[in-house]
């Protein structure tokens, strides 16, 4: 859960933090399941690197779009003639 949070709180770039959390969260579910402990911890964990990863990829998408937009609009437009 822990690298959940870090990895919200990072945002884009909590990428490698997003993974290997859902990757130890998913391994202590099945762990405590294993054991009969509860799995709210764990199941916590896995949703926050979820969000975290839906998230950092839709920022990262929307940042390459913007800068393939702003590329477009420059050479097209002229707006680099001044130099």
């Amino acid at each position: 859960m822990v690298l959940g949070i870090i990895s919200l709180i990072f945002g884009g770039t909590g990428f490698i933090t997003a993974i290997i959390g859902l990757i130890l969260g998913i391994n202590g579910k099945k762990k405590a399941m294993e054991y009969g402990a509860p799995t709210g911890t764990a199941q916590a964990g896995i949703v926050m690197c979820i969000i975290s990863l839906v998230l950092g990829v839709l920022f990262t998408v929307a940042c390459i779009a913007c800068i393939a937009a702003m590329d477009s609009w420059s050479t097209y437009n002229g707006a680099w003639d001044w130099y």
